[in-house]
C-alpha cells in the first residue's frame, strides 16, 4: 500500500521513476488506483508486466495473475466501501 502515485509528464521514465522504490522490476504488477489519471494510464501502457486499473474495474482473474499488487490509500479505502 502506497499513499499515492502520481507522474508528472505522461513519459513511460516518469512511471519507473515513480516505481522504481517498491523494486518490482520483471514482476507482474497489478497496480490499482482510486481514479488513475490520463497521464498515469499513458505513463503505464507500453510496459510489460504492468497492469494499471482503477477500483471498479479490478477483477479476480487480475488479482490471481499478479504477482504482486500496488494499491493506493484511496484505492484501499473505496475497495473496502465497495465490498462491504
Amino acid at each position: 500500500i502506497i499513499s499515492d502515485l502520481s507522474v508528472s509528464k505522461p513519459k513511460t521514465k516518469e512511471f519507473i521513476k515513480a516505481m522504481a522504490p517498491l523494486k518490482l522490476t520483471g514482476q507482474k504488477v497489478l497496480i490499482a488506483e482510486f481514479t488513475p489519471s490520463d497521464d498515469l494510464r499513458l505513463s503505464a501502457r507500453n510496459l510489460k508486466g504492468i497492469k494499471l486499473v482503477s477500483t471498479t474495474e479490478i477483477n479476480v482473474f487480475d488479482l490471481l495473475n499478479a504477482e504482486s499488487l500496488v494499491l493506493t490509500k484511496t484505492a484501499v479505502i473505496k475497495l473496502g466501501e465497495a465490498l462491504g
